[in-house]
């Protein structure tokens, strides 16, 4: 499981649980006016103390409340939080200017009240600071530990696929960016046909999870029976263009088995899938120029066909492998996968598969899913 930072707007803190934060803030630093009274023997008259105490107080709670904000409200309110910092400054020094000379008895007296109101506030503040924190921790808790079962959920609906069916061998693997991931790789096989697809839902974390999981299902009910890819995007979209957010879609390519010679793809707003024939210097691009799923709830999607020939390889990937940066902004690119692809296109396909994950990771940090799903091909019988 990866480690991410962890913010208050990430918590999504309830307004009660951020007061007793802002309250905790307030009492301690209202403190700090009484503890400068204290190294200064009582200059200030009482009520320049309070409003010197208040002000602390006051500055420094809008201070910590301006940073729970999201970033573009926090821009916003700088300029405002400097020029009542500035003012606060000049308040004080208008108080301080013609500082009291207090009797020694009027002093102790002084020296008494700043000490029980410091100790008060700042008791206050740890009272209201300790709540907090310790709401807080419960919630970090509780989110962490549902966002560690989400990923256990995540790995067994997208499992690492290994397999072979008839004379086609597989090997898949999706590695999310954070916790749970939008991506998908799935295998389905009905009596020797198979179906293999790869998605990508738009976006990252819980949401794009879920849904991805309800495309996995909604797929595997539809795939109980033969279905050619055209009719299965078709279904798929209408089943899950009511179920998302406005924002939200799926791209995916798919591979199809039929037991004939050609195998049927599709694509939907996906990279294209590649294939690379034995002794062929160049790698082919199969692709089929349609939107994603999700964008038209009575979008209709098309299939296409394609010869296969004992040693072909047909790999299907999502962008998290090709749009990968390197410290100089550039990016990793299909150009650059294909050059890997082709290198060690004769390897086993766990090792193509790995090398290929290595080759891209070394290139930059990973910032979204990474999934690759590798066919092959292989002479009948063996």
């Amino acid at each position: 499981m990866s480690r991410r930072r962890w913010s208050l707007t990430d918590l999504a803190v309830p307004r009660a649980l951020l007061l007793r934060l802002l309250t905790g803030v307030f009492f301690t630093f209202y403190a700090i006016g009484f503890l400068q009274d204290i190294f200064q023997l009582g200059a200030l008259s009482l009520r320049g103390l309070l409003t010197d105490a208040f002000f602390s107080g006051g500055i420094a709670t809008l201070w910590v409340f301006a940073f729970t904000r999201p970033k573009r409200q926090l821009v916003m309110l700088l300029p405002l939080l400097v020029a009542g910092q500035i003012a606060f400054s000049a308040i004080v020094r208008i108080h301080r200017t013609d500082p009291l000379q207090l009797s020694r008895d009027a002093l102790r007296s002084r020296m008494q009240l700043d000490a029980v109101a410091s100790g008060a506030s700042l008791t206050i503040g740890y009272v209201f600071l300790m709540s907090f924190l310790r709401a807080i921790g419960e919630r970090y808790t509780r989110v962490h530990t549902e966002m560690r079962l989400a990923h256990e959920i995540h790995a067994l609906l997208v499992p690492t696929i290994s397999r072979r069916i008839g004379q086609f061998e597989f090997f898949g693997v999706s590695s999310p960016s954070g916790e749970v991931g939008g991506d998908l790789i799935d295998l389905v096989e009905r009596d020797g046909h198979w179906t293999a697809y790869i998605a990508d839902v738009s976006g990252h974390g819980v949401a794009s999870g879920v849904l991805m999981g309800m495309v996995k299902s909604a797929a595997r009910m539809k795939l109980a029976g033969p279905v050619p890819l055209d009719v299965l995007l078709s279904d798929l979209n209408r089943v899950i263009e009511p179920l998302k957010t406005p924002n939200m879609f799926v791209t995916c390519a798919c591979v199809q088995f039929d037991g004939s010679r050609r195998l049927s793809f599709s694509v939907a707003g996906h990279l294209p899938i590649l294939r690379l024939t034995r002794h062929a210097p160049e790698i082919d691009e199969l692709t089929v120029a349609q939107v994603p799923l999700g964008f038209f709830e009575s979008q209709t999607f098309a299939a296409s066909h394609v010869l296969f020939q004992t040693g072909d390889l047909f790999l299907l990937v999502t962008d998290g492998l090709t749009e990968v940066f390197d410290e100089r902004g550039e990016e990793f690119g299909i150009h650059a996968l294909k050059d890997v692809v082709r290198r060690a296109a004769d390897k086993p396909l766990d090792e193509l598969v790995a090398i290929l994950l290595a080759k891209v990771r070394g290139h930059g940090k990973q910032l979204d899913d990474q999934t690759i799903l590798a066919v092959r091909c292989l002479e009948p019988g063996k």
